[in-house]
């Protein structure tokens, strides 16, 4: 990429050690069927084995299996699902079956792609302890782990704080420490960077490494990781998990490329939607903020302060930064759910720009959340796409279609996550928002799923601000991007100069 800066590597890691710790031969699955939604076999005779030092990446669109696979080798699949599950799973040379839950908590630890599915305690430390606590470990032994964890996931300062206060890559970086803590043989991390800043995942990648873990990467891109991690890859299609090493290059390459894994080196060869190939012409002002500050009640490290930000009808305006920058918040703010302590906030009202309210900025402002169950709640399709609004079949059948759901009768609880966060896009694309704030929405969904929510949703003549770690996405679908550090903007990068975000983001990774 242009603008990457070159630095010899911290550490040298070979893949592949001597030892087998993860065996999955000859795996099968399905899910049981319900009323209005059949499941089809998942995957079939996957076979695949993780020796003590591996990093595999494990890439899949969404729907394809991950998360599943993830949950199969912990236990928790088809424990608390049900379905028909066929093959073997061996750690340490013993079947799954075999090992009581607790012995399957030392050896395999995992990162849920949803935080909040797994975080249960009220206290950073608390939630670090808990499972070293149903081990029956030592206090002192689990205080020295706790410190130690919090310092090598760089949240120190988070050690009090109750997780729910927590930005979604903070939440992630926590239950990473949890791992720290527990120190099991094998991690497993669903869909774990995609929420991580650069810096944060250079940093984390660094720490597991150096520890010798072995590690099993699920992702629904082919994420960034740093260049001297000697990665093995394998790819989900169709049912069945192809291994790099077994393929010639060019079929690999064309396998990711069939299932839309990759985001292109360039713009050109990227197939994007008709509505973002065009010259973006801004419309009128739509949005400016002038001296608006926020502080959250009890947390005195953090506070929002916004000088001045404009927006344009038709503008797609990215906003990156670490994780606990202030993204979410300025998101929050935006869209009326938390007031600023001062300052102003004016929206178009016709022909004029005038100073709103919370209600009215609710009314003008789609805010999708980085957590789709945050704000989808009803027990069907239908009715979560209807709520408050008279849909007739037509447009509710064409909304399904544009937004690939599996049906209008099909509870979104059984939905895959990365199926819910197209539901949440499809909720606002009836709402006719004039402005949308996508929140780290492309954590677990594929390039071409993500592309078309931000197609859809621009072709309602509305703004889009894109809150993502993604610098690639970044660079293809904003206007402009604005770099935000501890609550600030710090920089304002356009089109043309897309380099300088990735630089800056390199010298953070360097001072680290």
């Amino acid at each position: 990429m242009t603008g990457e800066v070159h630095r010899e590597p911290i550490f040298s890691y070979t893949a592949g050690g001597m030892k087998e710790l993860l065996e999955l031969k000859q795996l099968s699955f399905k899910y049981p069927d319900y009323p209005g939604l059949e499941f089809p076999q998942l995957f079939s005779n996957i076979n695949l084995t993780l020796n003590k030092g591996d990093f595999r990446i494990v890439l899949g669109k969404p729907e394809s299996g991950k998360t599943t696979l993830s949950r199969i080798i912990t236990g928790l699949i088809p424990r608390y699902t049900g379905g028909v599950l066929t093959g073997s799973i061996l750690l340490n040379g013993k079947t799954t079956a075999e090992l009581k839950p607790y012995e399957l908590i030392e050896q395999a630890g995992t990162v849920f792609q949803n935080p909040d599915e797994q975080i249960i305690t009220t206290r950073c430390d608390t939630e670090i302890a808990f499972p070293m606590e149903s081990l029956g470990w030592e206090r002192t032994i689990m205080t020295k782990r706790i410190d130690a964890a919090l310092h090598d996931t760089d949240i120190s300062r988070l050690k009090t704080r109750n997780p729910a206060t927590l930005s979604g890559g903070e939440k992630k970086k926590l239950l990473i420490a949890s791992l720290f803590a527990l120190d099991p043989d094998v991690w497993i991390l669903d869909e774990t960077l995609e929420e991580l800043d650069p810096a944060s995942v250079q940093m984390i990648l660094t720490q597991i490494l150096q520890k010798e873990k072995t590690v099993l990467l699920l992702a629904s891109k082919n994420p960034k990781i740093p260049e001297n991690i000697q990665a093995l890859y394998s790819v989900f299609s169709e049912g069945e998990l192809f291994h790099r090493e077994n393929l010639p290059e060019h079929s690999y390459q064309e396998l990711l490329e069939q299932e839309g894994l990759v985001i292109p080196g360039n713009s050109t060869s990227f197939s994007l939607p008709v509505t973002l190939k065009k010259e973006n012409k801004n419309g009128e002002l739509l949005l400016q903020i002038r001296n608006v500050r926020y502080s959250y009640e009890g947390n005195r490290e953090f506070s929002l302060t916004i000088d001045n930000l404009s927006l344009h009808k038709g503008e797609i305006l990215s906003i990156v930064g670490e994780n606990g920058s202030g993204k979410s918040t300025l998101g929050k703010i935006l869209s009326g759910l938390i007031q600023p302590s001062s300052g102003d906030i004016s929206i178009r009202n016709g022909e004029y720009m005038q100073s709103a309210t919370a209600q009215a900025l609710n009314a003008f402002t789609g805010f999708l959340f980085q957590n789709p169950d945050s704000q989808i709640f009803l027990p069907t399709v239908k009715e979560e796409l209807s709520f408050n609004l008279d849909l007739d079949e037509h447009v509710l059948s064409d909304t399904i279609q544009l937004f690939s759901l599996p049906g209008k009768d099909v509870p979104p609880a059984l939905m895959s996550y990365g199926a819910r966060k197209r539901l949440q896009g499809a909720v606002y694309y009836l709402l006719a928002k004039r402005l949308y704030i996508i929140d780290e929405a492309d954590s677990g969904l594929s390039i071409n799923d993500y592309s078309n929510i931000i197609s859809l949703l621009k072709k309602k003549n509305a703004a889009l601000i894109i809150i993502t770690h993604n610098m690639e996405l970044s660079r293809f679908f904003s206007d402009r991007t604005y770099i935000m550090e501890r609550g600030a903007i710090i920089k304002t990068i356009e089109k043309n100069q897309f380099s300088r975000v990735q630089t800056y983001f390199d010298t953070i990774k360097g001072n680290q």
